[in-house]
């Protein structure tokens, strides 16, 4: 929920308050007085799955190293950790790729989108 906060608090300063208006990026300009309202809507339920989504993914690595390999609790740890790491490393890389290559639309709601997002 700190991250979700975050988030929109960010978009918010970038997109009502104008504060990297100075960059002259049209995808980080003002859109003046408010953000789309579809776009908080879509950025929740994108960002709360997909955190699921790897959670359940880390956990079950977890859970596999300490049922299945008798390892101990921080060592389970370190070795899902380990394990799942770089793979959800690389997703995110991926998905902030994808969804950062919607900053060069000219939508306000695409980019706004694209921003929450990346």
């Amino acid at each position: 929920s700190i991250t979700l906060a975050f988030v929109f608090g960010l978009a918010v300063l970038v997109y009502e308050r104008g504060i990297l208006d100075w960059t002259h990026v049209r995808a980080w300009m003002s859109t003046g007085d408010e953000i789309s309202w579809l776009v908080p809507i879509m950025s929740f339920s994108i960002i709360v799955g997909l955190a699921l989504d790897y959670d359940i993914f880390l956990v079950k690595r977890i859970l596999e190293f300490r049922t299945e390999h008798g390892y101990g609790h921080k060592s389970s740890i370190v070795a899902g950790l380990n394990a799942t790491g770089g793979i959800i490393t690389a997703a995110g890389l991926i998905m902030a790729v994808a969804f950062g290559g919607l900053m060069l639309s000219a939508s306000p709601v695409l980019y706004q989108w694209s921003f929450l997002l990346t």
